[in-house]
């Protein structure tokens, strides 16, 4: 092997060892969906989703997709999960609602969730969230 190539595979190799420090510094980290900060958080973000979405039948969370956390001043989870409407009105008990047979009506989303975990207010807020069909 020439001199060159060894030269460019040494470089190769440190730049993704320092990509790699760099990326656990300060950066989002994976989360465990069965933590229970993380479950806390992600009930958060799906109540209030919930609660702000101007629409007649109530949604549920139907899986959950993926959770990274950061440490901020305090704790920000970047969670992700999908919802579907379900047959019940808003208000109803949740927990006897299921998913509309009817695709159309089910209409499943994909949401993504900026929690930030306020250290200073003992609860959660909402930093950023979208969903897309």
């Amino acid at each position: 092997m020439s001199a060159s190539w060894k030269m460019a595979l040494a470089l190769l190799a440190m730049s993704l060892a320092v990509a790699d420090a760099l990326r656990i510094i300060g950066g989002p980290t994976d989360a465990d969906l069965n933590d229970p900060d993380v479950k806390k958080a992600l009930k958060f973000a799906v109540d209030q989703t919930i609660s702000h979405r101007n629409t007649t039948f109530l949604r549920k969370m139907t899986g959950a997709g993926s959770a990274k956390q950061q440490l901020v001043v305090g704790m920000m989870y970047i969670l992700s999960a999908t919802m579907a409407t379900t047959n019940c009105a808003k208000g109803e008990d949740e927990t006897k609602c299921d998913i509309h047979e009817d695709q159309h009506i089910a209409f499943v989303i994909e949401c993504t969730f900026h929690v930030w975990e306020n250290p200073w207010h003992g609860g959660y807020e909402m930093f950023q969230t979208g969903c897309v069909a």
